[in-house]
């Protein structure tokens, strides 16, 4: 903080004294704006999509607007000004405010730097301040459409996994059901053959002997 005002905002220099920064000469309101948006731009910290910090911004905006700011009058010291920020100048309390950034070095009388947002619905005649609200209420319903979105895939990716375990435990019981026949049908077989085997053996043993006794 300097004498005649702020040195600079968001690192753009608004005015330190004589000829500085926007000095004696009195640019356009536009290129002011455009000057500081863009140094504040550089200085704006990226973080998630959360609105919170969004929607405690707005609440304290108005809240300071509704505190106001200062006004110098001439000659009476500094009075309070609901319904603006900053800092004006002027020659009496409540009539020609001064808010145009030029230093008191000038031949002019000496300036503030403030903005007048008026007392009156500024949730609705404030065109910047509405448009940033419509846009936090418009990330506000896209997260929640997300996490709608989040938990349904969740529950089908959890109804899936579910169905899927399911089948594979069919298949594996078709599977044990249809190895238990053939098995069966294997040791049947095993034990036919073996039958036939001993009667076969029996059989031959009973075509030896027969020659034998002959002989005896």
């Amino acid at each position: 903080m300097v004498s005649e005002g702020v040195d600079k905002v968001c690192g753009v220099s608004v005015g330190a004294g004589k000829d500085s920064g926007w000095g004696p000469k009195l640019y356009s309101t536009a290129t002011m704006w455009v000057e500081i948006r863009n140094g504040c731009e550089k200085f704006a910290e990226r973080s998630s999509t959360s609105t919170q910090v969004g929607h405690s911004l707005y609440s304290e905006f108005l809240e300071k607007v509704a505190e106001g700011g200062n006004v110098k009058v001439k000659g009476s010291g500094t009075g309070p000004k609901t319904g603006m920020l900053g800092t004006a100048v002027s020659d009496s309390k409540n009539a020609n405010f001064n808010c145009n950034g030029q230093s008191s070095t000038n031949r002019f009388s000496g300036s503030g730097i403030c903005v007048f947002y008026g007392d009156n619905k500024r949730e609705d005649n404030i065109e910047w301040l509405k448009q940033f609200k419509t846009g936090l209420d418009i990330i506000d319903k896209l997260n929640n459409k997300t996490a709608s979105w989040k938990n349904t895939l969740h529950t089908l990716k959890s109804r899936a996994k579910a169905i899927y375990e399911r089948v594979m435990e069919s298949s594996q019981l078709e599977k044990e059901d249809t190895e238990e026949p053939t098995q069966a049908q294997r040791l049947l077989s095993v034990e036919n053959a073996t039958t036939n085997n001993t009667t076969r053996s029996h059989s031959d043993h009973g075509r030896l002997i027969l020659p034998w006794t002959l002989l005896i």
